[in-house]
């Protein structure tokens, strides 16, 4: 058992990522945004723009202040409540996230937290993490690994089971 001191002196056990360039990483997150859509449509509205003009505003008071095509943020089909980042800044934010929302402050929330996954590159640690990135995988065998797990945590009805807490893997909320 070691002190106090000696637990804030010893760094905490974090798992490394993923080593890709800013393309490959956004590459990454637009074949996950993709199949997320395919899954969850996109909702058509003038929230997509102010959402992210505001995610991009919140960015600059983050970690990672710009990621290569800047963050965006999305309105997606789905009654049950939750929000996602892929890699590289895409955020989707369900129908019934907006709905159960009570203020503006309420959505900068949201998609603070979102933006941190994004900056601490959470979806790139969740592939490490299920062992799915040996240097032997190339980048569609990452996605398809990662697209996996959006359907477990996004698609509840199309991957056939109950939705899922939307932010298991990265944190408990």
């Amino acid at each position: 058992q070691g002190s106090l001191s000696d637990l804030l002196r010893t760094p905490p056990r974090t798992v490394p990522l993923i080593t890709l360039t800013e393309e490959q990483e956004h590459e990454l997150g637009v074949r996950v945004a993709s199949e997320i859509l395919s899954m969850n449509p996109l909702v058509r509205s003038s929230f997509n723009a102010y959402a992210t003009t505001l995610a991009r505003y919140l960015a600059w008071f983050s970690e990672r202040p710009l990621t290569f095509k800047g963050y965006r943020v999305a309105l997606v089909r789905g009654k049950d409540p939750g929000a996602f980042s892929a890699p590289s800044g895409m955020i989707f934010i369900s129908e019934g996230m907006l709905d159960a929302l009570q203020s503006e402050e309420e959505l900068a929330g949201v998609i603070a937290h979102e933006i941190a996954h994004v900056a601490h590159h959470d979806g790139e640690r969740a592939l490490r993490q299920e062992g799915r990135t040996d240097q032997g995988l190339d980048t569609t065998s990452k996605v398809l690994s990662f697209v996996d797990r959006t359907r477990a945590l996004l698609g509840g009805a199309a991957s056939g089971g109950a939705p899922d807490n939307l932010s298991r893997g990265y944190d408990e909320h």
